[in-house]
């Protein structure tokens, strides 16, 4: 087995769908977010073996994999967006 995250489109909605059904208040990105940032204080909370500082420091890696993350889904999204240009050499009626 692979040690890699498998983070996809489908398991976002699927989390997304379950704190929905708790709160529907989160259909707000923003308050889902807030439903995330507990759930990972309250499992490394839970975390054996580590020591507060080593929680932090998995903390911070977290704060660091999450935001590079936005950034790429914020990099992503406005590719999308981006206006058309309008393309060379093309026909419109009235041309000759």
């Amino acid at each position: 087995m692979s040690d890699e995250l498998r983070f996809s489109g489908q398991l976002i909605s699927e989390l997304l769908d379950v704190i929905k059904r708790h709160d529907e208040r989160a259909e707000e990105d923003a308050v889902s977010a807030q439903y995330f940032a507990g759930m990972i204080g309250f499992l490394l909370g839970r975390v054996e073996g580590l020591s507060g500082q080593q929680k932090n420091e998995v903390l911070d890696e977290m704060r660091a994999f999450a935001g590079a993350v936005m950034h790429d889904v914020e990099q992503h999204r406005s590719q999308q967006q981006a206006p058309a240009e309008a393309a060379v050499g093309t026909w419109k009626p009235g041309d000759n």
